[in-house]
């Protein structure tokens, strides 16, 4: 992949197997079995972000991770280009962490309840 200033990350996360929200309740060691995906969805949502060029991360608790150049981001799931960089996303601008499950493919769309952008970390080069 390119530069590490052209990589982003984000997080899919999947639907339950429950029709229980993911992203609404507190999830616990006691309620975890509420919230998993059926493992056919987890296999199908991780094969299909692979075919759209994305690198995908080990699947855990309610998500798994996807990364990609940003032009990726952009041609395949409809991030928008912002501000001065090419597919800045800034923290001033939660509407901009979530990109739109819409442009999924439409074997995967009822599987993906959301595509974030977790913040980024308090901590670590730069920041201190």
């Amino acid at each position: 992949m390119s530069s590490q200033k052209n990589i982003l990350s984000a997080q899919v996360i999947l639907n339950t197997a429950s029709g229980v929200s993911p992203t609404t309740s507190e999830i616990t060691s006691e309620n975890i079995d509420k919230f998993s995906p059926l493992k056919e969805n987890i296999t199908l949502a991780k094969r299909a972000f692979r075919e759209l060029g994305f690198e995908v991360g080990e699947f855990a608790g309610t998500s798994f991770s996807i990364t990609a150049p940003v032009d990726t981001f952009i041609k395949k799931l409809g991030l928008k280009p912002q501000g001065k960089s090419k597919g800045s996303i800034t923290k001033d601008n939660p509407a901009k962490k979530h990109l739109p499950v819409k442009n999924l493919p439409g074997n995967i769309t009822d599987i993906v309840n959301d595509i974030v952008f977790p913040d980024a970390p308090d901590f670590g080069p730069g920041n201190f």
